[in-house]
């Protein structure tokens, strides 16, 4: 459900971006729920799986906690960050 912070934003969307930004094909494009501030997204493309999080444009967040995940120590489990990056009013 979307709210102030998370709004609404169609999969389509979504899809079409990622596709720009992978220049592949995505497969199983589906929600996620939780967030408070971001949208997220699972996909898979040629056969990886990822998870893309989507906000109204405030990229200095992701950015900076993509900085925190690259200090933590290996025995930390964290997602790799792939990209960090803005297109058609997303922050991803």
């Amino acid at each position: 459900m979307a709210n102030q912070l998370t709004p609404a934003i169609d999969p389509r969307s979504v899809a079409l971006l990622l596709e720009t930004l992978f220049d592949a094909e995505v497969r199983g494009l589906r929600p996620l729920v939780g967030g408070q501030v971001s949208r997220a997204f699972a996909f898979e493309v040629s056969g990886s799986d990822y998870v893309v999080r989507l906000m109204r444009p405030a990229a200095v967040a992701f950015a900076k906690e993509a900085s925190v995940v690259r200090l933590l120590p290996a025995a930390v489990p964290t997602a790799r960050v792939v990209a960090v990056g803005s297109a058609t009013g997303w922050c991803y």
